[in-house]
């Protein structure tokens, strides 16, 4: 049997993007500090560990 896996290609952390130019808006550092615990909450709730949560170690999608 075989299987693959699809995943989607994310070349960013969140420690580049908020470390490059240009950085941040207001609006960015909202929504992801909006987006950042529910994503922790509902890996916790899927028992699903982490154990190195760090600004290197979480993905952003895009810049925009």
């Amino acid at each position: 049997m075989e299987g693959y896996i699809g995943q989607q290609w994310i070349a960013s952390s969140l420690y580049d993007r908020i470390s490059t130019r240009p950085f941040l808006s207001l609006v960015d550092k909202k929504w992801i500090a909006f987006q950042l615990p529910r994503a922790l909450r509902d890996a916790r709730n899927r028992k699903i560990p982490h154990g190195d949560i760090k600004s290197e170690n979480i993905l952003v999608t895009s810049w925009n």
